[in-house]
């Protein structure tokens, strides 16, 4: 009885553990806001999918928020890492503005919000590729700035964990 006591204490212990933050959670998780209102994306607009480059153009991973309401959509980040040569995998940290180009990571994207869309020109995104298709990205002071009305520009701040959907885009 003794030894079926500490082995079932001891299975006990083995399956009692630490909360690992670095592992993929079937529960997508968002604690984005724009302009301080939160944005939790719809878990059907999570999609990424790989461009590869040809001619001196580089491979881009493309990672897309969505937040519908029904079928329309309300809010949306859309964004482009532009990964360097040789890069087996997206993560590292991705800014939104130039810089030196033989240090560091850049991305492109757009925030589009009801009808109005704004090119993201400033901060930083960072980008950790867990595994099969989940990603987690902290956005940190991302701008999406509004070309026509400069003071109408959002600001994108937050962490984002989930499963993106992988599709294949169709290229004309």
């Amino acid at each position: 009885m003794k030894k079926l006591f500490l082995f079932v204490t001891a299975l006990a212990f083995t399956l009692t553990g630490c909360e690992d933050n670095e592992s993929p959670s079937t529960i997508m998780t968002s604690e984005i806001t724009v302009d301080d209102v939160s944005f939790k994306p719809s878990r059907t607009g999570l999609l990424t999918y790989f461009m590869e480059g040809t001619d001196g153009v580089q491979d881009v991973r493309h990672l897309n928020l969505i937040k519908t309401n029904g079928n329309i959509i309300t809010q949306g980040i859309y964004i482009n890492l532009d990964l360097k040569e040789g890069r087996t995998n997206e993560g590292g940290s991705y800014i939104f503005h130039i810089g030196e180009t033989a240090t560091n990571l850049f991305a492109n994207g757009i925030y589009v919000e009801g009808e109005m869309s704004y090119g993201i020109a400033g901060g930083t995104v960072h980008v950790t590729e867990m595994t099969d298709g989940y990603y987690k990205l902290i956005f940190e002071d991302v701008e999406a700035r509004d070309v026509f009305n400069p003071s109408n520009n959002r600001m994108i701040n937050g962490e984002f964990k989930g499963k993106f959907k992988v599709v294949n885009p169709t290229i004309e």
